[in-house]
């Protein structure tokens, strides 16, 4: 499996296009659902971290959901709802929210309560 690996959090550090490029070559070459569903996770991952290609990795994640019986069904909803953030639809963020079980992942659960305050605190 091809991961993106974190260099920065800087949203404009030019460190996340080679991860980005990795990803979408990943995507092009995958040989079945796995692979595919992989690298569409990872893209939305890169995205929520770099802050950049946002439009495309929400579509990228709605492609994902789309894939039966893919790994990703809490935390692509997860990433779904962050994407969603980031480009300013608060709604539709919400309600994606509301898709995650996160009582079975620490993990999840700790992001889903992060991405709560903050959806709380952009909408006052």
């Amino acid at each position: 499996m091809l991961l993106a690996h974190k260099r920065s959090t800087d949203p404009n550090d030019e460190e996340w296009a080679p991860a980005y490029k990795d990803l979408i070559d990943a995507l092009s070459h995958a040989s079945d659902d796995m692979e595919k569903s992989n690298a569409l996770y990872q893209l939305a991952k890169v995205a929520v971290k770099s802050g950049a290609n946002i439009k495309q990795a929400i579509g990228q994640v709605t492609q994902l959901m789309t894939i039966e019986e893919h790994r990703y069904l809490q935390w692509g909803n997860l990433r779904l709802a962050q994407l969603y953030v980031a480009d300013n639809d608060l709604l539709k963020a919400k309600s994606t929210l509301k898709l995650v079980d996160g009582s079975d992942d620490d993990d999840l659960e700790d992001e889903m309560k992060r991405l709560k305050k903050r959806i709380k605190k952009l909408s006052k």
